[in-house]
């Protein structure tokens, strides 16, 4: 019958002008972050009962990657490689869907949100990394990020450097040895206690004879102390209401050798020294908490920390560990998903982690909203892992996801079905004049 070459000629032409919708989709997704190409397939079919047609199917090209571009805003991120984070668009739903536009940056109230307006959903995690909540395999224990009102505690000091600190082995040049004993030199050291607060301590080097050291086989050090040519005491002083313990309130002895070097730690009284030096202790009163320093002041034969040598006094270097309280500077992503919070005291801490999703099928994903899917049967459901992990890309902080669309061959597609678009429509022309004769005879 002429009227089923009609029809399958104005079926054509209306599948045609629906993949002028997918070009005009492409074109627009060529400029868009994370854009994606719409393919749309034509195919013509015939019923047992003799009716023919056309149909059309669009399948988006979900598991071609952009690359990377360049981004001023250091939370944006692209995944280098396949996986989908999680997103919602309500800050008290859950987990909505899944995407790849990975603009996320504070709004007014330091929510994490992308140019979508969907919200970064993450997983809390302790400062040395691990999850708050030990379930990472579902969408349950994530939460959107949120970065307001964090802050970070104090740490009290515990250790403490001293490098390069020389005390002079003879002072003024050409002194004996007998006069400059009880020699001092004083150096402020500062510490922070558990209440946050920085203290000075007050380090006073007392030149001293070398001890004299039995030879007895229990003297582990002996053979170091018989090179002994010199020491020094240290004794250290706190601030007002601070208790310094033993042996530095009343002084702990380093002999050091001819060449300026330590060969022995806290050898004063009859001990028999040891190789490093023993811990300072301190009680500070309420309401900080006692400390329990490190002290690290060289190492034995080596001239990496405190020296004896020349016939002046340098105070060296000091490093101390512990932090005062700090409040929320910034967040960076790191490339295994990490969110690295820094405070204004200069601490860096670990503070949550972003997961990704990968899909058996993610050609088969459901567009739910704009740039944001759903798995569905042809997807298959969701696995989480940490990016790096199961297959998924690293994040490459800095940056958002290009498009995958070339525009070029989106162009030469476009003539391409207008020339098949123009043959129908001549079809259906040609038949219509058929028809209209037919009529007349």
């Amino acid at each position: 019958m002429p009227g089923l070459g009609f029809d399958t000629a104005l079926l054509g032409a209306q599948a045609y002008s629906q993949c002028f919708g997918a070009h005009t989709q492409n074109l627009a997704a060529a400029g868009a972050v994370a854009g994606r190409t719409d393919e749309t397939f034509i195919s013509a079919f015939e019923l047992a009962s003799g009716t023919k047609g056309v149909e059309t199917t669009t399948l988006r090209h979900l598991d071609q990657v952009g690359l990377p571009v360049q981004s001023s805003i250091p939370t944006n991120f692209t995944i280098g490689g396949s996986g989908f984070v999680p997103v919602t668009n309500s800050l008290s739903n859950g987990v909505s869907g899944w995407a790849r536009d990975c603009t996320f940056s504070p709004d007014a109230n330091l929510n994490f949100v992308n140019n979508l307006g969907e919200y970064l959903q993450v997983f809390l995690v302790n400062p040395d990394g691990t999850p708050k909540n030990p379930d990472v395999t579902s969408t349950s224990n994530l939460v959107p990020l949120n970065v307001n009102g964090l802050a970070s505690t104090a740490v009290a000091t515990a250790n403490v450097s001293l490098t390069a600190v020389q005390l002079p082995s003879q002072l003024p040049p050409g002194s004996t040895l007998a006069t400059t004993l009880g020699m001092t030199q004083t150096q402020t050291v500062p510490v922070i206690d558990s209440t946050g607060n920085i203290r000075n301590l007050t380090f006073t080097w007392t030149r001293v004879d070398a001890t004299t050291i039995g030879t007895g086989t229990a003297d582990a050090y002996n053979a170091a102390h018989t090179t002994s040519t010199q020491a020094w005491d240290l004794t250290i002083a706190g601030p007002t209401g601070a208790t310094i313990g033993a042996p530095y309130a009343t002084g702990s002895r380093i002999e050091f050798d001819g060449s300026g070097n330590p060969v022995a730690f806290n050898t004063q009284g009859s001990a028999l020294g040891s190789a490093t030096p023993p811990t300072l202790n301190i009680t500070w009163g309420a309401p900080a908490v006692a400390s329990a320093i490190t002290l690290n002041l060289g190492a034995v034969g080596k001239n990496t920390g405190v020296v004896s040598d020349g016939n002046t006094f340098a105070a060296g270097q000091t490093s101390y560990d512990g932090s005062q309280p700090g409040v929320f500077q910034s967040i960076a992503f790191g490339p295994d998903g990490y969110g690295i919070v820094t405070y204004s005291n200069n601490t860096q801490v670990k503070y949550c982690r972003i997961p990704l999703a990968i899909f058996n099928n993610v050609n088969g994903l459901s567009e739910i909203r704009t740039g944001v899917f759903s798995p569905s049967v042809n997807s298959g459901s969701y696995q989480l892992f940490f990016p790096g992990q199961g297959g998924t890309g690293s994040l490459v902080t800095g940056t958002y996801e290009g498009s995958s669309v070339d525009s070029t061959k989106v162009y030469v597609e476009m003539i391409q079905d207008q020339q098949r678009f123009v043959g129908n429509l001549k079809a259906i022309e040609t038949i219509h004049k058929m028809l209209d004769r037919l009529s007349q005879v």
